[in-house]
């Protein structure tokens, strides 16, 4: 039995979600493009040049999880966007920052790397305080909970 929303309703959660995700990633992700196009110094280093390639691969990544909850293909769809979001990223850089291929990818690759480190970092600090905060919870219920019990 399907909740209230339905299949509908997820797909909207998502959207919402989608939505508000992108907002808050495309600055950051250009903020981590910028950093890296400064190792690499290609003629245009300003962070417009990587806000424009973070908004454009954002509003496509943002587009292709539409399809995502497709039935039966959605997880079809999803890994062909990977590679295509890996393509476009690259051609991206290549065209922004005039520089020839194996710097793109170069450049496409510390970006992507730099990218997974520091979420990496910031996801296990999130995972380390959700379970400390969800160990002190339980344990509050362990010795209260039980308590508050007998009084009623």
């Amino acid at each position: 039995m399907m909740n209230g929303f339905g299949l509908f309703g997820g797909w909207m959660a998502g959207l919402t979600f989608g939505i508000i995700s992108s907002i808050v990633m495309i600055p950051i992700m250009a903020l981590f493009l910028w950093l890296t196009t400064k190792l690499f110094k290609p003629k245009d280093q300003t962070f417009i040049s990587a806000l424009i390639v973070s908004a454009i691969l954002g509003a496509v990544n943002l587009f292709s999880s539409f399809f995502s909850y497709i039935p039966f293909i959605g997880w079809l769809f999803s890994i062909l966007s990977f590679f295509v979001m890996i393509a476009l990223g690259i051609f991206l850089i290549k065209w922004r920052y005039h520089v020839e291929w194996g710097k793109a990818i170069l450049i496409w690759l510390v970006w992507a790397l730099l990218t997974l480190f520091v979420f990496g970092i910031f996801a296990a600090i999130l995972a380390v305080l959700i379970a400390v905060l969800g160990i002190g919870a339980g344990m509050m219920n362990g010795m209260f909970g039980g308590m508050l019990g007998m009084m009623s």
